[in-house]
């Protein structure tokens, strides 16, 4: 949350853990940022289908194959950055 904060996102943390999470994706929102390994990206791109908002991947799980396939690589710090410039795949 800090590192967003220093690269200039206002950014709000949600859990995955906890079901409210799925309430806090509907609200309009500029890009949602999923923190977490493959279970997490899989939870919150099914939420997500259909709703136009761009979703990136910070990945820190263990293995990471979804992010990886999805071009989600290199630091965290380099993938904020990246999303600070908006730079962006369509898939």
């Amino acid at each position: 949350m800090a590192e967003l904060a220093n690269a200039g996102h206002h950014a709000i943390y949600e859990s995955t853990r906890k079901s409210d999470y799925k309430k806090a994706l509907k609200k309009p929102t500029d890009l949602v940022l999923a923190a977490g390994g493959d279970g997490t990206v899989g939870k919150i791109g099914r939420e997500l289908i259909g709703t136009g908002i761009p979703l990136s991947v910070l990945p820190l799980g263990t293995a990471n194959n979804l992010a990886r396939s999805l071009g989600f690589i290199g630091s965290p710090e380099e993938i904020i950055y990246r999303a600070r410039r908006r730079e962006k795949t369509s898939f």
